[in-house]
């Protein structure tokens, strides 16, 4: 009886020594502490594994699928609203079919995209985002794209460290020119991180081509003046 009430109580301690032991791990989590940045000339096999590139793509997908929806379909409607002969169903046809073919087209077209940065959780490709000259609707500026950041690490503060290393990143490989981005409208998440971070709204140079691209989208400028 006291061998059997022993091993219970073993039992028991080492349950109780687990459980703090995993309890300790989650409270002191902090995913800025295991964070790194990988820069790369392109997504290309040699630079890049192909389970990382899928990460890519699905998290690409996560971030502004549901987005591109949203707009494609005001992006349509706006389209066709002088033509009444337009009905809803054709309106949601050529929404699915640009979806359909922005995701098979996305996974060969993503390999040449250029001077990509790879952010890792341990060892976890959890973000990315990538930069390069753009003079047509700026004079002359570098603009960061693709700034994505896994849905399961939002919320944490690693946007912020995400956009910072952009910041210094993109800087430093375009001297001189200013730092640019283009921003939805309607992403008031973002807009505040921008701000806080030292963007500021300003007119582009030129209009924005009456293409999907532009649709919805304000573009933002780099003053330094971060926010508190």
């Amino acid at each position: 009886m006291q061998r059997k009430f022993a091993f219970y109580a073993f039992f028991v301690l080492l349950l109780a020594l687990l459980s703090s032991y995993f309890l300790l791990d989650f409270f002191a989590f902090d995913p800025k502490k295991n964070i790194t940045f990988r820069y790369l000339e392109d997504l290309g096999e040699q630079h890049i594994s192909i389970d990382d590139y899928r990460q890519v793509i699905g998290n690409h997908q996560a971030c502004f699928e549901h987005v591109r929806r949203k707009n494609l379909t005001s992006y349509y409607e706006r389209k066709f609203s002088s033509t009444s002969s337009i009905s809803r169903e054709i309106i949601d046809q050529e929404v699915e079919k640009d979806l359909r073919d922005g995701r098979l087209s996305m996974f060969k077209r993503f390999r040449s995209t250029k001077n990509i940065t790879t952010m890792y959780h341990r060892n976890k490709l959890v973000g990315l985002y990538n930069c390069l000259p753009e003079n047509e609707v700026t004079n002359d500026s570098v603009m960061i794209y693709n700034v994505c950041l896994n849905k399961d690490f939002r919320g944490k503060g690693l946007g912020k460290v995400l956009m910072k290393n952009a910041i210094s990143h993109c800087q430093a490989k375009e001297v001189g020119r200013k730092l640019s981005l283009l921003v939805y409208d309607d992403d008031h998440l973002a807009i505040n991180l921008y701000k806080k971070l030292g963007f500021d709204f300003e007119e582009p140079d030129e209009d924005f081509p009456d293409e999907f691209y532009y649709f919805n989208k304000s573009l933002m400028v780099y003053s330094g003046k971060t926010q508190d």
